[in-house]
């Protein structure tokens, strides 16, 4: 029987036998990682909920260029990026911070599902506010799609299971 498993592994040895390397695994920073349990499902519907949607969605649009243009290698969108995870990294209100900076250098926050899955749950439960320019409080939308981003990575197939199953998906 033809499953999406084996025409995964279909792909991923095609792939592997002409030589090209496109799949790269990365370490997504999770809410359990940084705060020792994880979320539920509830928990980031009801963290939606209490946001400004269009806002949030606005930036989280935004977030996913500057992920794109960081996988092309342009310089300029790695450094903002990384800056922005280290400003988040401040942020946090935890005891250990070598522990949260030793995690957000060896770690991301988004990746290409984690946005995905972020929109869908922002089309979803997303209720409030207008559609309109970013207004003063940017950054706090910054942060609120990163405090989404570490909840939704929970969920996401983990690099554990990624390295014991060839044919999870790819960060």
């Amino acid at each position: 029987m033809v499953t999406i498993r084996s025409i995964t592994e279909l792909i991923i040895t095609i792939i592997q036998r002409i030589g090209v390397k496109i799949i790269k695994y990365t370490f997504l920073l999770t809410y359990k990682e940084l705060f020792g349990r994880p979320t539920d499902q509830i928990e980031i519907i009801n963290y939606i909920k209490s946001l400004n949607y269009h806002q949030v969605f606005l930036v989280a649009s935004r977030l996913n260029a500057l992920l794109f243009e960081r996988y092309l290698d342009n310089e300029k969108a790695k450094e903002t990026y990384s800056r922005l995870q280290l400003e988040y990294a401040k942020k946090l209100n935890t005891k250990d911070k070598n522990f949260i900076s030793s995690l957000f250098y060896s770690h991301i926050i988004l990746s290409p599902q984690t946005l995905l899955q972020l929109n869908k749950y922002l089309l979803a439960y997303g209720i409030n506010g207008s559609l309109q320019d970013l207004d003063q409080n940017a950054f706090e939308y910054v942060w609120q799609v990163f405090d989404l981003a570490i909840m939704i990575n929970d969920h996401l197939t983990s690099l554990n299971e990624v390295q014991n199953n060839r044919t999870a998906a790819s960060y």
